[in-house]
């Protein structure tokens, strides 16, 4: 029920202990570097009765590991880890509460991609990179919160259908390109008096968007941020960029408040 490695070990091959459905906890050597998928099975992937398995700060690839790992809800993070690999859990339906550690600055691409019941994730803030698409598809999703440290999160919460309230920490600046394209739960956003850029697509086909409401000091926002936003009303104060912006860019607005102070 139990596995355990000598720490000797770096590397897990491919589909090593894929549906090994007898399995319910893992433990990882603290020196283990890559646990391999070169086509389809990643090395624990459909392990049915996993639980908990533990992640060595010394890991950096681990794509489709445990994929599919239905029961997997519990997750123990070494001290110091600062990256999570790019896949690696991908499709685990059982994780419903996830807490990043403080150290990690870059989540990898698809990291928790289509981890269906996730309701809870909890970012640290010094986290710098989320991973293209990285939590897409995590449909149980209802709020997340934005540190003020990200720079890049390209279709991080893709097709989070149930996120309807986001909130920013302090100091944030900028909203990274594609950041919440495909979020039909989102109906109304209030952007920080902080945020001074909008990346390209960040709110892009979100279908649902009735309102977002821009700040004066929100000086640059790409062309297509709110592309195919059918509902959309921008508003904002008179005489500002976000009013500037949504007419050049003929998307309907409201003024709310009078010119720039």
């Amino acid at each position: 029920k139990e596995a355990k490695f000598s720490d000797k070990l770096e590397i897990i091959g491919e589909g090593a202990f894929c549906d090994c459905n007898k399995i319910q906890e893992i433990e990882l050597p603290k020196g283990l570097k890559e646990m391999r998928t070169v086509s389809v099975n990643g090395a624990f992937s459909n392990c049915s009765s996993l639980k908990k398995i533990n992640i060595p700060k010394s890991l950096k690839e681990g794509n489709r590991a445990f994929e599919g790992c239905s029961l997997l809800n519990e997750i123990e993070w070494e001290d110091e880890i600062t990256k999570i690999p790019e896949g690696l859990f991908k499709n685990c339906a059982g994780l419903e509460n996830v807490k990043i550690p403080d150290t990690v600055t870059e989540i990898g691409r698809y990291a928790f991609e289509n981890c269906s019941n996730l309701v809870n994730i909890s970012f640290p803030n010094n986290l710098q990179v989320i991973g293209e698409g990285a939590f897409s598809y995590c449909t149980g999703l209802q709020k997340v919160s934005i540190p003020s440290s990200l720079k890049k999160g390209y279709l991080a919460f893709k097709g989070c259908n149930s996120l309807s309230e986001i909130e920013w920490m302090q100091g944030i600046t900028k909203i990274p390109e594609g950041l919440f394209r495909e979020c039909a739960g989102l109906k109304s956003v209030v952007i920080p008096d902080s945020i001074t850029q909008i990346e390209g697509n960040a709110f892009a086909e979100c279908s649902n968007l009735q309102e977002i409401y821009l700040p004066n000091n929100t000086v640059d926002i790409a062309d297509n941020a709110f592309n195919k936003c059918p509902y959309l009303v921008m508003k904002m104060n008179r005489d500002t960029y976000a009013s500037r912006h949504a007419i050049v860019n003929k998307i309907p607005f409201e003024w709310i408040g009078n010119s720039m102070e």
